[in-house]
């Protein structure tokens, strides 16, 4: 069954797409929001908001006419100054997509490693989908967005048990993050996590290093949560980040003990779980708290560094032989994690110790990613929670030849889509019938409808002196949030099936 219905060069709505992973910089504010969905903008809010989202729009279909292989050093300029515009008139949202558009561009014209292309170009289409919403003639505050998320209060004793932590480095921001295992078993397995995050200035005034901020009414600081149980009153939650509000009281400060029965419910050793869960129609994950994982692997199948994609990989097999492969991308603020990693690995190969591991996990290109935040060895295996594979699982096999045709199919679409921002509508000259023809094979009626009418109005538009370009990047946009719901509901067939097959 095809993945969604099109009408009217309609873009489809992917309402349970998961969103982008959540920016360091959008930190949850502790005021409340006014904007409600019943709060509609009056007609001139809406003009100024239909005004500003004209002049993204324009700017998004320039930069896909011309190509970023010809955009001026001064473009990531002219979408600063877009996103201003839609800072004043409140659109959060789009502002935070065309600051984030710019700061790639700037990449790309700085020739730094960090761009990708791909991923710029997802991000133009998501920009699209955006301003086009704007262009409507009845908006509300919530359709504008927050700049900043806001804290709700848990009422009664939170009790938090820290589980793991990561340093952030190497980017514009750095800091540490502090994982915690919400110990209320109603809360069924929640985890939380408290961030000391701060902006890097390039400009060094001091060789100090900033004082560590401090927490909640004792002052505790992030390095200090990472041993101990904490029991706290009038915390404060956004998004499964605790606020370091001085509201906040501590009652109570234990030794933290992870050999327990809280965190043995929760440790996965079939893989196929895992995949299940973030494959999910229903509850798919919003952000890195929903991808957290406790996993126990039966054995470790090998470990290497892969020099040319500066990877670090693990292959780990779970109690019914499924392998999944462990990450760790190799930077130089990452040079010691890497060589405690290979440490650790090795005293896996060699002993029969069992070990437990915090990971964050990903479904990339088919395949089931762990990416290793914390390693256990004291972990005794108890009182493991059971996991009952749905009915279904065994036809994958049979369904994953067709689900990676299918996939196929998306990844050439997607490439030319690139090519197409890379070198501009103008310069790009391909013939896409060979495409369309085995789209129209599969039987995607809708795929291959929208993927017509895009690059058909592409290439309408290069072979015409006189046609606008204004619906192009809406038809990119329709037909990349379709890609992108295909993906995902192919990707439970192609994990489980590739967690047989990579060894």
């Amino acid at each position: 069954k095809e993945f969604g219905t099109v009408k009217n060069n309609e873009i489809p709505v992917n309402k349970t797409a998961p969103d982008e992973k959540e920016s360091l910089a959008e930190v949850p504010s502790e005021t409340v929001s006014a904007g409600s969905d019943e709060n509609i903008l009056s007609v001139k809010d809406t003009a100024a908001v239909n005004e500003a989202a004209a002049v993204c729009m324009k700017l998004t279909e320039s930069l896909i006419i011309g190509g970023i292989v010809r955009s001026a050093e001064t473009v990531p300029e002219d979408f600063e100054i877009a996103a201003v515009r839609c800072h004043a008139v409140r659109a959060a949202d789009a502002e935070r997509l065309v600051r984030s558009a710019g700061s790639r561009l700037s990449d790309y014209i700085g020739r730094r490693a960090s761009f990708d292309l791909r991923s710029f170009t997802r991000l133009l289409c998501d920009c699209a989908y955006e301003f086009r919403k704007l262009s409507g003639s009845l908006l509300t505050e919530n359709d504008l967005g927050d700049f900043r998320r806001t804290y709700a209060d848990h009422f009664g004793i939170l009790d938090i048990m820290p589980v793991g932590g990561r340093k952030i480095t190497g980017g514009d921001y750095e800091g540490d993050i502090v994982y915690f295992l919400d110990m209320d078993e109603r809360s069924g397995g929640r985890f939380l996590s408290f961030s000391d995050i701060r902006p890097v200035f390039y400009e060094k005034r001091s060789s100090r290093p900033p004082a560590p901020a401090s927490a909640w009414s004792t002052g505790i600081s992030a390095e200090k949560m990472k041993h101990s149980r904490i029991k706290l009153a009038g915390a404060k939650i956004c998004c499964g980040k605790l606020s370091s509000s001085k509201e906040t009281s501590v009652l109570m400060q234990e030794k933290a003990v992870l050999d327990c029965a809280a965190v043995h419910r929760m440790i996965v050793t079939d893989f196929r779980e895992i995949a299940l869960k973030l494959s999910s129609s229903v509850t798919l994950p919003n952000g890195e708290l929903d991808r957290l994982f406790f996993i126990r692997p039966k054995r470790l199948v090998k470990y290497y560094f892969d020099k040319h994609t500066q990877l670090l990989r693990i292959a780990l097999e779970d109690e019914y032989e499924n392998i999944v492969t462990a990450v760790l991308r190799f930077r130089a603020e990452t040079k010691q994690l890497i060589e405690q990693t290979e440490s650790i690995c090795a005293k896996m190969k060699k002993t029969e110790r069992v070990y437990t591991l915090l990971v964050s996990a990903e479904i990339t290109n088919g395949y089931l990613e762990f990416f290793p935040i914390e390693f256990y060895d004291f972990i005794m295996p108890l009182e493991l929670h059971r996991f009952y594979v749905p009915a279904g699982y065994e036809l994958f096999p049979e369904k994953a030849s067709y689900a990676k045709k299918i996939t196929e199919l998306f990844d050439e679409a997607e490439d030319r889509m690139d090519r197409m921002v890379r070198s501009g509508l103008r310069a790009y000259d391909g013939d896409h019938g060979d495409l369309l023809r085995h789209i129209s094979d599969c039987g995607m009626e809708h795929f291959y409808c929208l993927a017509e009418d895009f690059f058909g109005s592409a290439a309408a538009y290069r072979h015409s002196t006189s046609r606008g370009a204004e619906d192009i990047p809406e038809k990119m946009s329709a037909l990349q949030r379709y890609i992108d719901e295909g993906r995902r509901r192919t990707a439970l067939i192609l994990s489980v099936y590739n967690m047989r097959r990579d060894e």
